[in-house]
C-alpha cells in the first residue's frame, strides 16, 4: 500500500481534478479557472473529471454532453458516473497530483487504484475561500485516512502570503489595463451585451446575487433616486424577481431590450462566458456579486463592490463576510468603513426594508470616490503575491 503522499515530486506533471458541481455554477468555475491556467501557465496534463455534464456547459461552452471524455481548451474532460463507474471507462492509472475540490470526495475505484499505485501521489483537497483567520493554521494540514493509510492536505485559498493565494492568470490585470483604458471598446461591448447606450454620466452597476437577497426592495431604492442607471443582470434564477419588480411577464424579458423604471434602466443579458464576465465587471461602477469565482473576479476589476456569501447554517456566512470586511477595509477612513460595512450586511439580509437600502446606499454612493481609489490599492496588493495554481505547483514539486 502506499500511503507516503508527501514526497517530493519535482516532475510532477500530471494532474487530476475533481468536481462535483453543487448548484450556482461556482465550483466548476474554479475548477474550470484552474485546470486550464494549470495547462496554460503551468504546462501540465490536466484531466477534470465533473458529474453533470449539462450544467457544466454553461461555464465550458465548447463541451459535447453527448461525449464522455474530451478535450477542451487543453483539459481533458472527463465525465464522474462514465468514466469511472463503467467498465470501458474506467481509469487505471492516477495523477501524480489529486486535487479533490471542496471536498467532493474521491470515487473508490480511485482511492484504489492509488494505494496499488507504485508512484507516489500527491492529494490536495482544495477548500473554499475565506478570509477568516483560522484558515492561516489550517493550510496545508495533512490528514491521514483511518482506512486507506493515504494523507491528503487541506490547500485553503486566501488573502494572505501563507495562505493559498487566489485565482487568477498572468496576463489578467494586462488584460484588464489594456481594456479598461479603451473607453471605444466598453462602449462597443455594452452595445453588443445589451443594446445598450451608454451616457458619460450614467451609473452603470452589474447584479448577481442569490434568490435570498433583498434584490426587490433594492431595485426600488435605484429606481428611487436621482442618478441615471444602467443596471446589468446576468440571465439567472433572480429573472422572477426582476419581473416581479418590472410587472411583466418572465418570458418577456429578453436580452437586448431596455426595461425603465424610474431613473433605472435595467438589461437583462445572457448567461456570460468567463471572459465576458470579466469583461462585465471590468467596465461597470460598482459591482454586486456573490458566492466565491464571480468575487474573486470582482476584486480583480479593481471596482468598487457589494458581496453576497452563500448562505450557510448557524450565520457562518456572515463570520466570512465580517472576516473578508476586516481585511477589505484596513486601509479606508473609519466612516467610509462604516458605510461599507453597513451596506453590505442590508444586502445579505433579506429582510431589509426600502427604508435602510436607501438609508446605506445613499450614504454609499454620496462618498463614492474613496471606495474606487481602495478598490484600485487592494486589487494591486493582492496582484503583488503569488497566484493560486502557481502556489499549489510549488507545493506539490517542494
Amino acid at each position: 500500500m502506499n500511503s507516503s503522499l508527501v514526497v517530493s515530486n519535482p516532475t510532477a506533471t500530471k494532474w487530476d481534478i475533481f468536481c462535483c458541481i453543487v448548484d450556482n455554477y461556482g465550483d466548476i468555475g474554479v475548477c474550470w479557472r484552474l485546470a486550464k491556467q494549470l495547462v496554460y501557465e503551468h504546462h501540465l496534463t490536466v484531466r477534470l473529471f465533473i458529474d453533470l455534464p449539462e450544467v457544466a456547459q454553461k461555464i465550458i461552452p465548447n463541451l459535447n454532453t453527448s461525449l464522455s471524455h474530451q478535450k477542451v481548451s487543453g483539459v481533458e474532460v472527463r465525465v464522474l458516473d462514465i468514466a469511472l463507474f463503467s467498465k470501458d471507462g474506467f481509469v487505471e492509472d492516477v495523477a501524480e497530483v489529486v486535487i479533490e475540490a471542496f471536498a467532493c470526495g474521491l470515487p473508490k475505484q480511485y482511492t484504489a487504484v492509488i494505494q496499488l499505485s507504485r508512484q507516489p501521489t500527491i492529494w490536495l483537497n482544495l477548500e473554499y475561500l475565506s478570509a477568516e483567520k483560522w484558515v492561516d493554521d489550517f493550510h496545508l494540514i495533512p490528514s491521514v485516512n483511518p482506512t486507506t493509510g493515504l494523507i491528503k492536505h487541506y490547500f485553503f485559498p486566501g488573502f494572505n502570503r501563507v495562505t493559498g493565494g487566489l485565482l487568477r492568470e498572468e496576463d489578467l490585470i494586462a488584460r484588464r489595463d489594456t481594456f479598461q483604458a479603451n473607453h471605444t471598446l466598453q462602449l462597443e461591448f455594452f452595445q453588443q451585451l445589451s443594446g445598450a447606450i451608454i451616457n458619460p454620466n450614467d451609473v452603470k452597476v452589474s447584479l448577481f446575487c442569490y434568490p435570498h437577497a433583498p434584490l426587490l426592495n433594492m431595485l426600488k431604492v435605484l429606481s428611487s433616486g436621482i442618478d441615471a442607471i444602467k443596471i446589468f443582470i446576468p440571465d439567472s434564477i433572480i429573472l422572477s424577481t426582476i419581473s416581479q419588480f418590472l410587472d411583466v411577464d418572465k418570458a418577456s424579458l429578453n436580452a437586448g431590450n431596455e426595461y425603465k423604471k424610474g431613473c433605472l434602466s435595467i438589461y437583462v443579458v445572457p448567461f456570460l462566458s468567463q471572459d465576458d464576465y470579466d469583461k462585465l465587471l471590468w467596465c461597470c461602477d460598482v459591482n454586486f456579486i456573490r458566492g466565491e469565482d464571480s468575487w474573486v473576479r470582482a476584486i480583480w476589476a479593481g471596482k468598487p463592490f457589494i458581496w453576497q456569501p452563500y448562505f450557510q447554517q448557524e450565520e457562518s456566512h456572515i463570520n466570512k463576510l465580517n472576516a473578508f470586511l476586516d481585511d477589505y477595509c484596513q486601509d479606508l477612513l473609519p466612516t467610509a468603513s462604516t458605510v461599507l460595512r453597513r451596506l453590505n450586511h442590508a444586502w445579505v439580509n433579506a429582510t431589509s426594508s426600502v427604508d435602510s437600502l436607501a438609508y446605506c446606499w445613499n450614504d454609499y454612493i454620496q462618498q463614492f470616490q474613496p471606495y474606487k481609489v481602495h478598490a484600485q490599492k487592494y486589487t494591486k496588493q493582492l496582484a503583488a503575491q503569488a497566484d493560486l495554481a502557481s502556489r499549489l505547483v510549488d507545493f506539490c514539486n517542494k
